[in-house]
């Protein structure tokens, strides 16, 4: 199982250099709207924290309309800083059944946010080191097969392919992260 573990192990990686750069994040800074317009996470009238989304109710929006800047408690909010994350999944029996929870759950995020930046990186670590051991747990040969229909236009890739993705979206939005600290330290510093 070595794709597996290697797979399962950048995973581990990506997330403890994310944890790394958010070392000292405090809730102003978590919070910060650089730009007018931003997508966060609020606190609704109920005390519940939730996440600003697009007109279909999901963190994207329609290919026309400008995608808005998010803060950093939206961004960490899409990586799983929710009370209960459902993006990726952290259970599953198989590579295979993975990649079904993948395209049977739409990819579903968590319906909450965390109002802290301990909270987030608290559910983020949770969430992450689950994913990351059970993909490591994964057959290598299960990982090459194609996913079939369930994955609609996507069923010839496999299911390393998803696992890639999936990486992909903890580094990318990992970056944003951090850029976006850099830009509130040189604010912060004027």
């Amino acid at each position: 199982m070595v794709l597996a573990r290697e797979l399962g192990d950048g995973i581990g990686y990506w997330t403890d250099r994310l944890v790394g750069r958010l070392e000292g994040l405090g809730d102003d800074e978590y919070l910060w709207e650089p730009v007018e317009g931003c997508w966060s996470v609020r606190r609704g009238a109920d005390g519940t924290w939730r996440p600003d989304l697009g007109p279909r109710g999901t963190p994207w929006t329609p290919d026309e309309v400008v995608p808005p800047v998010t803060t950093i408690a939206w961004r960490l909010w899409h990586l799983g800083a929710s009370p209960q994350p459902g993006w990726p999944p952290t259970t599953a029996s198989s590579a295979m059944d993975f990649s079904k929870r993948w395209w049977t759950a739409e990819q579903a995020h968590g319906e909450e946010g965390v109002g802290t930046a301990r909270e987030a990186i608290d559910a983020l670590v949770s969430h992450w080191k689950a994913v990351a051991e059970l993909v490591r747990e994964f057959d290598d040969n299960e990982l090459l097969v194609p996913m079939g229909e369930t994955a609609g236009p996507y069923r010839e890739a496999s299911v390393h392919g998803l696992v890639l993705h999936v990486a992909d979206e903890l580094i990318h939005h990992s970056a944003e992260v951090a850029v976006l600290r850099d830009l509130y330290r040189a604010g912060a510093a004027r």
